[in-house]
């Protein structure tokens, strides 16, 4: 069974939304994401926004 690239490449953008989905939500409170993305290397401008 041959699975083409494209469906490999709609699998992994899907499963890449999915997982920021999951993360997103499982910082509940506002100041927990702002946290969380400046820890990531986001600007504090950037988070705060």
């Amino acid at each position: 069974m041959i699975i083409h690239k494209n469906k490999l490449n709609e699998l992994d953008g899907w499963l890449r939304n999915r997982l920021r989905y999951c993360i997103w939500h499982h910082w509940k409170k506002p100041e927990k994401k702002r946290r969380s993305l400046i820890r990531l290397g986001v600007g504090q401008g950037q988070a705060y926004a």
